[in-house]
């Protein structure tokens, strides 16, 4: 239904970019169904988990169906790739809330499959991603995907998320080898003491270097804004009119 029928759009994975969008435009109204499609999974995420992503998303599914044999990805390089979707999604977020673009939907990898036509550059990037999929388990998933990065953020607060308890687990690695996603760390009792102590070290380090971040940040937002500016459509045809009446 989100796939074939729906073309692919509109879909959970894109809709944070019209939300972005309304809350920086006052002129743009975010349609009912797009925000619908925006809050759901965020909710169903605060109950039971990531479901969207198992059970709904037509981007994963597309990816599920490829699958021969998964190659288990070491987990430093899981590690490491899974920061990728963070960033795409702010970029996405900057860009849609200028009206520069957006993104996400323009290199959507699947979206010309489900409407059966397109620019051969995506069909390319589609097909690879795919072809990459039949020896990875969902990489786009994993590794791309902005609003999957959002529902990263909410799902360890579910409240019936599937889960392996320390206590009754017996150590003996098959659920972590036979996992395609490397999302299955095999849990220990010590190493959750410890990763308690390392969490609460974590954030007394955040709060004390927040007003530093906030500092950062501020630095690095005011020597960009030009650059920034220009990504805005109206502000690249101004500056494009300034160039030409003066000759440059």
């Amino acid at each position: 239904y989100l796939g074939f029928y729906r073309h692919g759009c509109v879909c959970a994975v894109g809709s944070f970019q019209n939300v972005a969008l309304a809350l920086a435009d006052p002129g743009y109204v975010l349609p009912v169904v797009v925000g619908a499609f925006f809050v759901l999974p965020l909710l169903f995420a605060l109950f039971f988990g990531r479901v969207f992503c198992s059970a709904v998303c037509p981007l994963g599914q597309a990816q599920e169906v490829v699958l021969l044999r998964a190659v288990k990805v070491p987990r430093w390089v899981n590690q490491a790739l899974g920061i990728l979707p963070f960033l795409y999604l702010g970029v996405a977020v900057l860009y849609a809330a200028l009206g520069s673009a957006f993104l996400v939907c323009r290199y959507d990898p699947f979206v010309l499959f489900f409407r059966l036509g397109g620019n051969v550059e995506m069909l390319v990037f589609g097909v690879a991603v795919l072809l990459l999929a039949t020896v990875v388990g969902r990489p786009y998933c994993r590794f791309l995907c902005p609003y999957g990065a959002l529902l990263r953020l909410i799902a360890p607060f579910a409240r019936w998320r599937v889960r392996t308890t320390p206590t009754e687990c017996v150590n003996c690695h098959l659920c972590a080898d036979a996992c395609p996603y490397g999302a299955i760390q095999p849990p220990n009792v010590t190493d959750a003491r410890i990763g308690r102590l390392e969490g609460r070290s974590r954030l007394a380090w955040l709060v004390a270097g927040f007003p530093l971040i906030l500092a950062a940040g501020g630095f690095l937002g005011w020597q960009s804004a030009p650059v920034l500016a220009k990504l805005d459509p109206t502000v690249s045809l101004a500056n494009r009119v300034w160039l030409e009446e003066h000759g440059k």
